[in-house]
Order: structure tokens, then sequence, then C-alpha cells
């Protein structure tokens, strides 16, 4: 009698941390869809939910738009007039993270193509440079000492609002060769970091623009 009442209390045990398993679960998985539709100003939503966590950043990647004759830093998060966002950025990265005999690529996608509700054709690739030297000034643009794989794309949401995330990786101290993708749209940004082997983003940022500006 002892023994089946030591199996009965294993059994018993073994349910409840299934149950407590299965709860975590599916917490975490509430948050992730909290994360991505609403936190939109945190830095944990810089990497959404199905891009996968990095946690915090080793790396910062700041991004200068020019409007008109001024030139102002994107502030994380917010709602931009896609007429100011057009052009292509001024990109800066710094950190401990970025090695100097490192090279890194940089990536630009819209996680909410077709619409924030309808995301058929997510992500939408808006830009892609590879091989940046981790020596890179400050004033020096990406754009002229790295690969442009895919040229910049402004924003052009056709529904609702858009967010639009920058994303730095490193690929160690060896360049890549990456043929230019034959569509910008159904963009894998964890199927092409796999294939390349860069692993976790170092940092990144992003912004929104919304339908309603045009």
């Amino acid at each position: 009698m002892m023994a089946d009442s030591q199996s009965r209390q294993v059994v018993v045990s073994a349910q409840l941390l299934l149950l407590l398993l299965l709860g975590s679960c599916m917490v975490h998985e509430i948050e992730a869809v909290e994360y991505a539709s609403q936190r939109v100003n945190d830095l944990e939503t810089v990497v959404p939910p199905y891009l996968d966590s990095f946690g915090a950043p080793s790396a910062q990647v700041k991004v200068y738009y020019r409007t008109n004759s001024t030139v102002g830093k994107l502030k994380l998060g917010k709602l931009y007039d896609r007429n100011q966002t057009q052009a292509a950025p001024h990109v800066v990265i710094k950190g401990d993270a970025v090695q100097k005999n490192d090279f890194y690529t940089l990536l630009t996608v819209d996680p909410d193509a077709r619409s924030p509700t309808n995301f058929t054709a997510r992500n939408i690739l808006h830009w892609m440079v590879t091989n940046i030297p981790g020596n890179i000034k400050s004033s020096q643009a990406i754009t002229d000492v790295g690969d442009v794989i895919q040229p910049y794309a402004g924003p052009a949401p056709p529904i609702g609002t858009h967010r639009y995330i920058f994303l730095l990786f490193s690929q160690g101290y060896k360049k890549i060769e990456v043929p230019a993708p034959t569509s910008r749209a159904l963009f894998s940004v964890r199927n092409f970091t796999t294939t390349y082997q860069l692993g976790w983003p170092l940092g990144g940022t992003l912004f929104r623009a919304s339908f309603d500006d045009q």
C-alpha cells in the first residue's frame, strides 16, 4: 500500500509540473502578442517575437534622416511622416561589441506588410547592406564602405501603421557574398541569418509610418 501511495504522489506531481509548464508557455505567448501589438515604444519590440529575442543590445544603431536642411536622429518607436523617411538615412554603429577587424550586416524590414492585422507579406526588405567594416567612421556612409545588396526603399504602407526595423548583425572577420533577393516581400530574417551564420542581432532601432500620411 505504501508503494501505491508513493506512485500516486509521483503521478500527481508530474501532472502538476506539466500544468505549470503549459501555463508558463501560455503566459509567454500572451506576453509576446502584447509586445508586438502594444509596446511599440519599448526596446523589447526592436526585434519582434517572431524574429527571436536577443535581450539587451550590445551595440548602438543610430539612424539620422535629413528633412529639408536639417538632419535629425531617429527616435525609437516614433511615428514619422512617410515623406521624411524616403531617402536613405545616415547610420552610425557604435559600442564595445563593434570590433574594428570584423564586418557587419544591416537590414531594414517591415514586419507589418500587408497590414498590421494581415501581415501576409511579412517581411518587406527595405534595405540590406553587408560587409560594413567595423572600423567605419561616424562620418562615413555605410553605403560607401559596405556592399548594397538591396537599395533603400522608403516606407509606403498600404494599410494602417507599420514598423520599420533596423537590425545590425555581426559577420565576424569574414566578408560574405549575398545575391540580390528577387523580391522584397516575404523576406525571412531568420532564414537569412541562419544561412550566413550571423547569429543574434547586436542591436537595432525602429520607427513607424502610417498609411494616413498620404
